[in-house]
């Protein structure tokens, strides 16, 4: 073998070895770009369903409002529990004044019905 022939043989192996590396090299950056996008697509799936949930709470808290009373309700109860107190002290005083009866009655019994 000439020394041309090493030289060329010696270069062939030398451009196949940076071929080589070079394969490998986008053997890698492939690999490493397919897992960024795995993890990209993760990530966009994430942020979706968490996007999603929000709505769906959003829409949650909007139905339950949409059922509250409104301030008139609130007006009418509060009317409603205004006449009922009313009505309480009323019977309360009344209450009173039959035990006061009552009590004037039993002092008259026990007086002989006599005053």
């Amino acid at each position: 073998m000439t020394d041309q022939q090493i030289l060329m043989w010696f270069l062939a192996m030398q451009a196949t070895g940076v071929v080589s590396v070079a394969l490998v090299v986008v053997k890698i950056g492939q690999t490493v770009l397919r897992r960024h996008e795995m993890r990209l697509s993760e990530l966009v799936d994430e942020r979706f369903r968490a996007q999603e949930g929000m709505q769906n709470r959003l829409l949650d808290h909007g139905e339950k409002l949409a059922r509250a009373p409104t301030k008139d309700d609130l007006n009418r109860l509060h009317v409603r529990i205004d006449d009922v107190a009313g009505a309480i002290k009323r019977l309360e005083g009344e209450s009173g004044a039959q035990s006061h009866t009552l009590h004037l009655i039993h002092e008259y019994l026990l007086q002989g019905g006599h005053k």
